[in-house]
Parts: C-alpha cells; structure tokens; sequence
C-alpha cells in the first residue's frame, strides 16, 4: 500500500508540473516525458484506461515503475479512469506491488479552484472607497467625509483607500511576525454610533456542506461549521487540539458559541485562482456562463429565471436559456445547475456607460435598474430623472460582471 501511495504521489507531482500533463494525449503519444511514456503507465495493469487507444499500448506490456530508493524490490502503476479537460479532474486506479503482493487504492484527484470551496473570499470589511456603503458628507468632513470613508471610520488614519488597507493591517498577509499594530476593534465603535460594516456568519448560518477558508479573521456568532475550517489569521496558529477552546484564536465576534465538527487550523492565505481559467472554463462546461449585468430570480421549484442582454450567444451553453429568452422580457427559464457554478464575467463589447432603467430586466413592474434615466436624453438644465444610486458609480455600468440575485434557491450551487 506504500508503493501504491508514493504512485499516486508521482502522478500528482507530474499533473503539479504541468497541468496539461494528460491533455491532448494523441499529439503527445511520441514524445519524450508523455504519459504515454510514463513507465507505470499502461500494459496489463492498465485495464480501464482511458488513454490506452490514444497510446497505443498492447494488453501483453506489463508496467511497473520501480522505488529506487526501496532497491527497487517495490513498485507501483497507475492508471487514469476519468479525466476532464474542462475542470482538470481526474480518476485514478494505483496499484502497488511489493514481493509479489499486490495492493490497489481508487483516488480522485483535482487542482485547487474556486467552485471546490463553499466560501472563497478575501473576506474583509466593506471596501474604504465605497461611496454607496460609506457616503461623504456634503461638506466633506467627519466620519463619513471625504477620503476618511471607512479608514477613518474603523480607526485608521484618515487616509482613506489603499494607505486604509496597510494602516488598519487590513490582509493577514501585512500581519507578518512583528507586526505590533493592533486589531481592529469594532464593538466599541459601533457603539460609539461609527458604523464599521463587515461580513459576519450569524447564528442561522450553517455551512456543513463543505472546507471553510478565509484569508483574513472569520467573524462569527452562533455559526454551525460542519466540515475543514482554514484561516489565514495567524493567531489561528496558537490553537491545538490539547486546549479545546483555543479555537477562539481562529474566529472573532463570537457572542454566541460557535460549534465545529474539526478543529479550525491555520493555513497560508490561498491565491485566488484565475476565475476567466478555472472559474468560467468549469462554468461553460457544466455550469452556466453569463456576460455583462445578469439578473437571477430563484423559484422553489428548483427552476431560475434568468436575464443576461449582454451574454455571447457562443459561450452561454445549452440548457443555460437562448439568447432570445436572456434578451426577453420574460427571461430564460432554466433548470438549476445543480452542484455546479453560474459565473458572469465582463461583456467589454457592450459599452461602459450607466445602464438605461429596466436595462437589466425582470418581471413586470420590477425591472432593474429601477427609475427613468434614459442615456440618450442629452442632459441639461430641463433633463430630470431618477436612478438607483449605485447604478452611477463606474463598478455597475454595462459591461460590468455584475450578478443581481433574488428568491430562495432549492439546491446546491455557487455563483
């Protein structure tokens, strides 16, 4: 089973080295380094395969790779049962032989991508630029005045927008060993009537369904966590599982008990993997991809009703609604990709200009943006309108990946 173990453990290393290690097997069948020429790969061994045709081996090729380092007296073989190019997953059955006796283990094995993680964020407070969460004063000064916005708010300097972030320690990653600036602390600023917003996992929230990671401090009150609980926060380094209530080195917030089925741990912070590669591929394969503003109406019949005006009729798939229906007033129906991912990324070729009322769409009587403004009014002294505030600001214009979601979702998925 040692043998079997390090097998997978090469295979591993290979896909880490080159991710596209087991693509495009027929141009890759005759050159040097390819899976097809991998020694634990193919021959009798190798029944189930999926690449035996692609390679060319003959069912009388018996292939083991030899442990050097065991004087080559164990070995192992592997081979790959499943595979998509599309997510990068694969199947694997790996073999290992030692004096003649042969043990086998089953693995499933895939990169690290965004839809593998039930929450996957930077996790931080309302960001300190944001004029619709943290609006200036007309005269510009005070808590909520000019460039203080939220850096002034939350105790920083004032100095409001990136200089907030370093100021306030704002990423766990600037809370490097020596690093003696303080925590934020909100409770008594809140108190104080300074209204320092941030994400928190209330006590209806439980995620049981899959690994938890922050790359910041987890706040959390009440919260049921059912399965891997990671946080880049280092003081999560101090928690063990010798003092059961250490885990409150790894969550803040907690006015009410936080239950755990595994003991959180610290981990490094995670990069955010490229969400055009891993994201919208997987989306286009199995899941829906959107572009532009997208509008998502949950039913509890496990159905969505869905407006994307912006979306490329090439990459939106089958099932995903037609480009008429997305166009619509009505919107596409769609049956829930359930377990799968709804990603919206940007439509560059639609403009970047406030969006026209009801340019978004919805139902009847409640079609997004809401108010009158219309772009191709010319704005004068007489041009009256109203418009949803937030629309005005650069981030919502069209083009922009924006998702707007409502009603109760009967499944499982991620957007």
């Amino acid at each position: 089973m040692a043998a079997a173990r390090s097998g997978l453990a090469d295979l591993v290393a290979r896909l880490r080295l080159d991710p596209t290690y087991l693509e495009n097997m027929k141009a890759n069948a005759d050159s040097a380094g390819s899976y097809c020429e991998n020694p634990a790969a193919g021959g009798l061994a190798a029944e189930g395969d999926i690449f035996v045709e692609d390679c060319g081996w003959t069912a009388t090729e018996a292939r083991w790779a030899p442990i050097e380092a065991g004087g080559a007296k164990e070995f192992y073989h592997y081979a790959v049962t499943g595979y998509s190019a599309v997510t990068r997953n694969a199947d694997v059955l790996v073999s290992g032989k030692s004096q003649n006796v042969i043990r086998s283990l089953k693995a499933s094995i895939a990169p690290e991508t965004t839809p593998m993680w039930l929450y996957f964020s930077d996790y931080e407070l309302a960001d300190p630029t944001d004029p619709t969460t943290y609006p200036p004063t007309p005269s510009g000064q005070g808590y909520y005045g000019g460039t203080q916005l939220t850096s002034g708010a939350c105790g920083g300097s004032g100095a409001g927008g990136e200089a907030a972030k370093e100021d306030l320690a704002y990423s766990w990653e600037l809370r490097q060993p020596g690093n003696t600036k303080p925590k934020r602390v909100y409770a008594t600023l809140t108190a104080a009537g300074i209204p320092c917003k941030e994400p928190t996992f209330e006590r209806w929230d439980a995620l049981v369904g899959g690994p938890v990671h922050s790359n910041d401090t987890i706040r959390a009150s009440g919260t049921q966590f059912g399965a891997e609980f990671t946080t880049s926060d280092l003081d999560c380094k101090k928690a063990s599982l010798a003092e059961p209530d250490s885990w409150q080195n790894c969550v803040t917030g907690q006015s009410r008990p936080v239950s755990f089925t595994e003991m959180p741990k610290h981990r490094a912070a995670l990069a955010l993997p490229s969400v055009e590669s891993a994201a919208a591929e997987s989306a286009k394969g199995t899941g829906c991809a959107y572009q532009g503003p997208t509008r998502i109406v949950f039913a509890a019949d496990g159905k969505m009703r869905v407006w994307s005006k912006q979306s490329d009729p090439a990459l939106v798939r089958s099932g995903c609604g037609s480009i008429d229906d997305l166009t619509s007033d009505e919107g596409a129906l769609v049956v829930l990709p359930e377990h799968e991912l709804v990603f919206v990324g940007e439509a560059p070729w639609a403009g970047d200009h406030q969006i026209a009322a009801g340019g978004i769409g919805g139902p009847d009587g409640q079609r997004l943006p809401l108010g009158s403004y219309d772009p191709s009014l010319a704005p004068n002294a007489s041009t009256k309108y109203t418009a949803e505030r937030a629309m005005m600001r650069p981030e919502q214009y069209s083009g922009k990946a924006n998702l707007y979601v409502e009603g109760r979702a009967l499944g499982q998925l991620t957007l």
